[in-house]
């Protein structure tokens, strides 16, 4: 069998990057402020994508952009959410004074 069968086997597996890219950016969102969570998950899928590219397999372009887009949406989104929960949890929502560690 070759390299690019017509199976799918390569599209399979470079389309399987998605959930591992959707992992790599909730975790830079639980970790790292909304600018640096951005710039890895931008990094994370630039590279990723590059790869694919090169690998040229056939038929995987709908749904590599479709893992790509989940990817980014779901990292800004949980970056949000993140600094939003430290935040009110670092201040008294009645006050707005800082709660005491």
């Amino acid at each position: 069998m070759s390299a690019c069968s017509p199976t799918g086997g390569p599209a399979a597996g470079i389309v399987g990057l998605g959930p591992v890219l959707i992992g790599i950016g909730l975790y830079a969102a639980y970790f790292l402020s909304l600018p640096a969570a951005r710039a890895h998950a931008l990094l994370a899928a630039g590279a990723a994508s590059a790869g694919a590219l090169v690998a040229t397999p056939g038929h995987f372009l709908l749904p590599w952009l479709i893992g790509l887009v989940a990817t980014l949406v779901l990292t800004e989104a949980h970056a949000r959410l993140n600094g939003q929960l430290r935040a009110e949890a670092s201040t008294d929502s009645l006050t707005g004074v800082a709660n005491r560690r």
